[in-house]
C-alpha cells in the first residue's frame, strides 16, 4: 500500500504540474492575442486617419471648402459680424462687365485656352484628378521586408511584415514560397505597390504587393531599389511623373487600371525595371533592377 500511495502522490503532483503549465500556456496565448489585436487596432486607426486625409485632399482638389468643426462639448464658433455695406459701384465698362461674368481671372469661369477650373474666390486652379492611363496611377515605393514567414494555411504563400515609411508597417502576402528562398526574404529592400485594394488570402488580409521580375522559365527575383534607398522612397518615371499626376488613392478593380498597365512593365537587357522603356528610378540614388532576370515581365 505504501508504494501504491507513493505512486498516487507522484501522479497527483504530476497532474498539478501539468495543470500549472497548461495555465501558463493559456496565459501566454491570451497575451499574444491581446498584443496582436492591439497592434491591429493601431494599424487600422492609422489607415482610417490616412483615408480621412486622402478624402480631404480630394475635396480640396475639387474646390470644396473645408470647415473646421468644434470639438465635442465645445461651443460653436461665434459668427463673424456682417460686413458694412459697400458703396454702390460705378457702371461697369464693357470689358469690365465681361470679366464680371467670369473670364477665368476671378471667380468661376475658365482661363483662356487652359480649360482649368478655378477655385472660387482665390484665383488659383484646383489640380485635376489623375485620369491618365499610365504608370503614375500606381503608388510604387521602396519597402523593406522586416520578416517573412510561411502562411499557416497556404503552402505557396509568405506573410511579410513590410516597412513602407508609414507610421505602421503593412502585412503583405506574396505567392513566392517555392520561388524565392525564405532566407532571402528577410530584412531586405524591395519595390512595393501600395494602392491595390486589400485582399484576404486564406484568412489574412494583404495590404500591398511586392514587385518581382519573372522569367519565361519561372525564375523569379525581387526588383531591388538602388543603394542608399530607404522605405518610403517614391519610384519616379522620367517624362511621366509630375506633381499634378498623383497616384490613385486605391485602384478600383472595375476600372482594371493595373491590368491595363501591367503589360508595359518589363526588365530591359540590363535587368533594369522599366515602364515602356523608362526606368524605375529613385531620384538622386539610381535605378531599380533585377539581379539576373532580364527582358522579362515585372509583376
Amino acid at each position: 500500500m505504501d508504494a501504491f500511495e507513493a505512486r498516487a502522490t507522484e501522479a497527483e503532483a504530476l497532474v498539478a504540474t501539468l495543470r500549472d503549465r497548461i495555465g501558463t500556456l493559456k496565459a501566454l496565448a491570451e497575451q499574444k492575442e491581446i498584443e496582436f489585436l492591439t497592434a491591429e487596432n493601431k494599424r487600422l486607426a492609422a489607415e482610417v486617419e490616412q483615408a480621412k486625409k486622402d478624402l480631404v485632399a480630394a475635396e480640396v482638389r475639387n474646390g470644396r471648402k473645408q470647415v473646421a468643426l468644434p470639438e465635442d462639448g465645445a461651443a460653436p464658433p461665434a459668427a463673424a459680424p456682417a460686413p458694412a455695406p459697400a458703396a454702390a459701384p460705378a457702371a461697369a465698362k464693357p470689358k469690365e462687365a465681361k470679366a464680371a461674368k467670369g473670364d477665368g481671372k476671378g471667380k468661376g469661369g475658365k482661363g483662356k485656352g487652359g480649360g482649368k477650373t478655378w477655385v472660387k474666390g482665390d484665383g488659383k486652379a484646383a489640380p485635376a484628378a489623375n485620369d491618365a492611363m499610365d504608370v503614375t496611377r500606381l503608388n510604387l515605393k521602396v519597402g523593406r521586408i522586416v520578416t517573412a514567414k510561411l502562411h499557416p494555411d497556404a503552402d505557396g504563400l509568405f506573410v511579410e511584415d513590410m516597412e513602407t515609411g508609414e507610421p505602421e508597417n503593412r502585412v503583405v502576402i506574396s505567392g513566392l514560397n517555392g520561388k524565392i528562398p525564405i532566407e532571402k526574404m528577410q530584412n531586405r529592400l524591395c519595390i512595393t505597390m501600395l494602392n491595390l485594394k486589400p485582399v484576404k488570402m486564406r484568412g489574412i488580409i494583404s495590404y500591398a504587393m511586392v514587385m518581382c521580375a519573372v522569367a519565361e522559365d519561372g525564375t523569379t527575383e525581387l526588383v531591388d531599389p538602388p543603394e542608399g534607398s530607404v522605405p518610403g522612397d517614391v519610384i519616379h518615371f522620367e517624362g511621366y511623373s509630375s506633381p499634378d499626376k498623383p497616384p490613385d488613392a486605391q485602384l478600383k478593380p472595375k476600372k482594371k487600371v493595373w491590368e491595363q498597365l501591367k503589360p508595359d512593365l518589363h526588365t530591359n537587357a540590363d535587368g533594369v525595371a522599366c515602364y515602356k522603356g523608362v526606368p524605375f528610378t529613385v531620384v538622386g540614388k539610381g535605378v531599380c533592377k533585377s539581379q539576373t532576370v532580364k527582358n522579362s515581365p515585372v509583376q
